[in-house]
């Protein structure tokens, strides 16, 4: 039979191709499994996502190559059945690290979080980012994020990337697009600036809206873990919310989703700087709440809410009031049965709560049967810098192998 020429010879069967993506699917089950259940022995790993003992043994051994598992730990307590009790695979303190770098209108802030979710080092610097070139302040970032990088290296850590929170419409390519309350700054791709400011380039950068990555992080260690669905209000000089719907962030097909500070509540009511006039953040923002109070500075703010100003007191609860007409038609749009309040607002809670609250129950339809509930943020400032770490982190537990060489080989 005569040799079949080029032009008619079949494709090679890419059956290695495929049992290298099982492979890969399975190191991210593993690695999932362990992230979100803790330390578990390789039998109950094995029940848990139906692969045969063997099969899982197989791929802890790979992640513990790669240095991001290991099994020297204790063993879990011995039980009535016989036998050597197992040892269980765990997280290893020396794996896979992520950085959290926030951009704010009045300072930077970072952060170094591993795949357990554990917050290892933090710093911030106070800068006026309105104030001076935006490549400048960008510098200053690029050298928190070389800082944090070294000190997570020599701490025994591997960083394999780096989320930016900043306070403006972010695209899904990085790219801050509008920021109203940063002039000048937009359009600006935040990615691409810091990693090579940083000198970090080697590293994966990623970028979100800081209202959004709050909630991410909330969802991952705060007040909206076991939440499907919710929304975080942060609120400090602008206004941002945070959506989650059925466990996953919305952001929109622009980045756009969530300004909730750009909500009209008063048409013929303050010029904002977005342009319109009457937004919520004329009235809640943080230098509106100043403004209104006669006071300057947050920690003025703060202090003064404490000691029962009346005229501070009088600014929140017409500020509350305003982020009740506003979260009241966020929640008849989207139904969401929990509002976190983030950044200055869990401050002053105490304070705003019952005026949202009211405006909630008197607007919201769903306010009459099943009750919205307003709840203070547990991660506080940390929120935005520890979700913009999660969004590096989120995508390493999804594909290791991408992210860790060694699992490649």
């Amino acid at each position: 039979m005569p040799e079949a020429s080029s032009a008619t010879r079949l494709p090679a069967v890419p059956g290695a191709a495929r049992q290298a993506s099982l492979r890969a699917h399975n190191l991210a089950l593993v690695l999932q499994a362990l992230v979100e259940g803790g330390p578990e022995s390789r039998a109950a790993l094995a029940r848990r996502l139906g692969l045969t003992k063997s099969t899982v043994s197989a791929l802890v051994e790979q992640l513990a190559a790669a240095g991001v598992v290991t099994d020297d730990v204790a063993p879990t307590p011995p039980t009535p059945a016989p036998g050597r009790p197992a040892s269980p695979v765990a997280l290893a303190a020396g794996g896979p690290v992520a950085l959290g770098i926030e951009i704010a209108v009045d300072g930077l802030a970072g952060c170094v979080v591993d795949l357990a979710g554990a917050l290892r080092a933090t710093e911030r610097v106070a800068t006026d980012n309105r104030s001076g070139p935006p490549r400048e302040r960008l510098a200053q970032a690029g050298a928190l994020a070389a800082r944090l990088a070294a000190r997570a290296t020599a701490e025994g850590g591997a960083p394999v990337g780096a989320g930016i929170a900043f306070p403006g419409i972010v695209d899904a390519a990085g790219v801050a697009r509008r920021a109203p309350n940063l002039p000048g700054w937009a359009p600006c791709d935040l990615p691409a600036l810091l990693a090579r400011l940083s000198g970090l380039g080697t590293l994966v950068w990623r970028a979100g809206n800081e209202a959004n990555l709050a909630a991410l992080g909330e969802q991952r260690a705060g007040a909206g873990r076991g939440q499907a669905d919710f929304v975080l209000v942060s609120g400090e000089v602008g206004i941002g919310a945070g959506l989650v719907l059925g466990g996953r962030l919305v952001t929109g097909p622009t980045g756009a989703a969530g300004e909730l500070g750009h909500v009209c509540v008063a048409p013929d009511g303050p010029l904002c700087g977005c342009g319109a006039r009457g937004c919520v953040e004329q009235y809640a923002g943080l230098e509106a709440l100043q403004r209104a109070g006669g006071v300057s500075g947050r920690a003025a703010l703060l202090s003064a809410a404490g000691r029962r100003d009346a005229a501070v007191l009088a600014a929140l609860e017409r500020a509350g009031r305003a982020l009740g007409v506003a979260c009241a038609a966020l929640v008849n749009v989207v139904d969401v049965p929990v509002i976190v309040l983030g950044g200055l607002y869990r401050e002053l809670a105490s304070v705003l709560s019952a005026p949202l609250c009211e405006e909630l129950g008197r607007r919201a339809l769903r306010g009459q049967y099943a009750p919205v509930r307003v709840v203070a943020s547990e991660l506080g400032e940390d929120a935005a810098m520890r979700g913009a770490a999660g969004l590096v982190l989120d995508e390493v537990v999804r594909d290791p192998v991408a992210f860790l060489p060694e699992l490649g080989r």
